[in-house]
């Protein structure tokens, strides 16, 4: 059993939607949690507007998103009163790439 937090598992709030500081935050706390990391510099194109990049975890694929993900309470004043409500800030996150390599059992014909 893997002691460390799947790459998936790992939300970086990241406090804005820089691409570059998402992913480098994102790939800060991986390798934190034991990691390798490494950026790919030739993944072609981006698979979702959310995309900042794509690295590779030792030996898979992880395409690195940010948005909002996170919660977080907005202190504000309303017609005079102090109030609080949730609201979504920007995180980043890593999917996998899925391809019959990595996940052989769930794309056999």
């Amino acid at each position: 059993m893997e002691d460390r937090t799947d790459p998936v598992e790992i939300i970086a709030r990241v406090g804005g939607t820089d691409p570059q500081r998402a992913l480098e935050v994102w790939a800060h706390l991986a390798i934190r949690a034991g990691w390798n990391v490494t950026p790919v510099a030739d993944a072609g194109p981006p698979s979702a507007p959310t995309e900042c990049g794509v690295v590779e975890v030792e030996g898979l694929r992880y395409r690195v998103h940010v948005g909002p993900r996170v919660r977080h309470l907005l202190m504000e004043v309303v017609d005079g009163q102090m109030t609080q409500r949730a609201i979504l800030n920007a995180a980043a996150w890593a999917e996998p790439e899925v391809s019959p390599q990595s996940a052989p059992t769930f794309l056999e014909g």
